[in-house]
């Protein structure tokens, strides 16, 4: 008793010391106003309100608005046009926060000051931090913060003194600078004004990016120097094939006030091996910053088995032991194989048919799948949602037409959902993922009467694992549309922001509506492919089929389901079974989102039948051809029968999108000779129309 009465003596300054916030603001309990405005027939609304607790210091300049589609919230606001800071609420984020941007009607670098209110009492273990983020990757921002004694009076540009700046980050007008497109928290030691009251100013000074966003801004005493919080490293290392090298790698997260320059840390494989390195750095990590770390020895066991690991800090700073031991030691584990499954991949992409930019996304991920890359797309907010993946879209869906590769965390970006544009780099780092699983599908059966489907999904374990591992089934679904004669926004008709995008598909294709605000695709003209039409086990699988204590390695486990083809509504071309795909996985589930990764997958067509089309679209899918491709001037374009039934109209657009060759024909089908000797060299495009449907092809000239 007397030890633990002694324990408790010592921890109470600790505890107390970490608990004494000085100044504390998450914006959240704001009040909000609503500011709705109609451009044409487009309703934008902005929910918002003025960082009424701080000091603004203007720098005059007038803000850009933006576009009906992309409005620069909130400062489309009449009322903000010129206001530099001011707190939004974002939708996607559901979250509110300060923001400011750059984006001007003039191009100038910004000068713009939100000053909070006084802070009292610092001492030398007081930390500022905050967290910020630049959601536009393309237009990072750069600010700095300024820490000033004056704490009366009325405060302009000239107060802020280069003397009194402790951060500053350049904006993306300097390589490789700007904040980062992700939340990151910063943190900075406050000991220099111990006994002093300050006030804190962050400065935009970016120069025509887009916006800048601040939230939990906090001053708060810090007990620790030394505080080196241990978390799993980038990449997949608990999986792995004997006698193989493999990397031990972990995170270290400064959680102390003291920036951490070298760190001593250990690792631990239970019966196997013991190694402890010394890391010197290149770079500090500050407060609240954190540093990679993959150990130079590798670890090669030969045995198959599950293996228990464990990871921990030795020192910081040469010879200074780490004072907080709750989070200085990660405890995870390796499962060792024989050999390993083939890797399949799972891409569960989120589009909208309200989304415009959902037919790229869509056509990008149907060109990045294989036999081994699976793509479902899992519909939100239209015609095509499934209340099934409800758990999913909470859990990982910021915006539409964003996908999560394998559900897997990538931690250099701090994110699950990933943009198209890194659709393929994300795959393929999947792909060559070790995993301890490969998945089946058995004993399908599709009964066309009753149109009852049964199988089997069977999960086969060449390791041995322990924790939570889930299956589950989905089922999808090809060429689901509306009903082709609603020309109304209904949700199944397919927004399209690429009307006038030379190289896409969709160029010069669909009908303006008003309502819309843009160009709608018809339905013969774009089909929804791959869509989620129910999930079997809701977002997150099946749990108790496989055992959570072990007893894996060299087994099989198995669930059967059984699932009713709905009938579809009149006129909707949808729950057509030839078109239905059975796609099962298993994931790994834990109560942090981050942690639930799908393993490996399978797909598997419901019928033997091929996939059904509607009699127009079968017309629609006929393209013309392009010989020779590349040409040297003299092009041949063979129009196929049935292709076209009014006159055709002829263009050529080159990469600019400028209309450098037009002419018509009567010809329905054919064969057309081009003569475009005319043209320079480059790529350009075909763009053949009747006005009720057109076709575009690339064809590259070479002379």
């Amino acid at each position: 008793m007397k030890f633990k009465f002694i324990y408790l003596l010592l921890m109470m300054p600790f505890v107390f010391l970490k608990a004494q916030v000085l100044y504390s603001d998450d914006f959240s309990t704001l009040s909000l106003q609503n500011d709705v405005q109609v451009i044409g027939s487009k309703t934008i609304s902005t929910t918002y309100t003025t960082a009424s607790a701080y000091t603004l210091i203007e720098d005059g300049y007038k803000n850009n608005i933006g576009t009906a589609n992309s409005p620069n919230r909130p400062f489309n606001v009449a009322s903000l046009k010129t206001t530099g800071w001011a707190v939004l609420y974002n939708s996607i984020e559901n979250d509110t926060f300060l923001v400011s941007t750059s984006w001007l009607d003039t191009s100038v670098a910004v000068k713009r000051f939100v000053v909070s209110p006084v802070i009292n009492n610092i001492t030398s273990s007081s930390v500022l931090s905050w967290e910020a983020m630049s959601p536009d990757a393309n237009f990072p921002e750069g600010y700095e913060v300024y820490v000033t004694t004056n704490t009366t009076g009325t405060l302009n540009a000239n107060s802020f003194l280069l003397s009194d700046r402790v951060f500053y980050l350049a904006d993306g007008n300097t390589a490789g600078a700007g904040e980062k497109n992700v939340w990151t928290k910063r943190g900075i030691s406050l000991s220099q004004y111990a006994g002093q009251n300050i006030r804190v100013a962050f400065k935009n000074i970016s120069q025509n990016m887009y916006q800048l966003w601040l939230d939990n801004i906090r001053v708060e005493n810090i007990a620790n120097d030394y505080d080196a919080e241990i978390s799993e490293g980038q990449g997949v290392y608990r999986y792995n094939t004997t006698n193989t090298n493999g990397n031990i790698t972990c995170t270290v997260t400064n959680k102390g006030k003291v920036s951490i320059n070298s760190v001593s840390l250990n690792y631990q494989i239970q019966g196997f091996s013991n190694y402890q390195q010394a890391f010197g750095l290149a770079q500090i990590i500050p407060i609240y910053g954190s540093n990679d770390f993959t150990f130079n020895v590798p670890y090669n066991i030969p045995n198959p088995g599950y293996y228990p690991l464990k990871i921990w800090v030795n020192y910081i700073n040469g010879v200074n032991a780490d004072q907080n031991n709750i989070n200085d030691t990660l405890y995870t584990s390796l499962s060792i194989m024989t050999t390993a499954p083939s890797k399949n991949v799972l891409a569960e992409q989120f589009l909208s048919a309200f989304d415009g930019y959902s037919p790229d996304g869509q056509d990008k991920l149907a060109a990045l799948t294989s036999s081994s890359v699976i793509a479902v797309n899992i519909h939100d907010g239209d015609s095509l949602k499934n209340a099934s993946a409800a758990g999913v879209i909470s859990a990982y869906r910021k915006k539409t037409t964003t996908a999560i590769i394998d559900r897997n965390y990538f931690k250099d970006i701090s994110s699950v959902p990933v943009e198209r544009a890194a659709y393929a780099t994300r795959i393929n780092q999947r792909k060559a993922a070790i995993v301890p699983v490969s998945v089946g599908i058995l004993n399908k059966s599709y009964n066309s009467g009753t149109r009852e489907l049964t199988f089997s999904v069977q999960a086969s374990f060449n390791a041995e694992v322990k924790g939570d591992y889930r299956i589950n089934a989905y089922i999808t679904e090809n060429n689901v549309f509306g009903l082709g004669s609603d020309t109304t926004y209904n949700g199944w008709n397919q927004l399209s922001f690429m009307f006038n995008v030379p190289f896409s598909p969709y160029y010069q294709k669909g009908y303006y509506l008003a309502s819309a605000g843009g160009y709608v695709l018809k339905a013969y003209e774009y089909k929804h492919q791959n869509v989620l039409d129910t999930a079997l086990d809701g977002s997150f699988g099946a749990a108790g089929i496989i055992p959570v204590n072990g007893g894996t390695q060299n087994q099989a486990f198995g669930k059967a389901y059984t699932y009713t083809v709905p009938l579809a509504a009149g006129g909707v071309f949808r729950y057509n079974p030839d078109n239905m795909y059975i796609v099962a996985f298993v994931t790994e589930y834990d109560a942090n989102k981050n942690k639930r990764t799908v393993l490996n997958c399978f797909q598997e067509k419901v019928t033997s039948n091929s996939e059904l089309v509607a009699v127009k679209e079968l017309k629609s899918q006929v393209n013309f051809q392009l010989y020779p491709n590349p040409s040297s001037g003299l092009t041949h374009v063979l129009i196929p029968e049935g292709s076209f039934r009014n006159e055709v109209k002829i263009k050529i657009i080159d990469i600019t999108g400028k209309e450098v060759y037009t002419s018509s024909t009567n010809m329905r089908f054919g064969l057309l000779q081009l003569n475009l000797y005319g043209l320079e060299n480059g790529s350009y495009f075909i763009h053949l129309s009747d006005g009720e449907s057109s076709r575009t092809q690339k064809l590259i000239l070479v002379k």
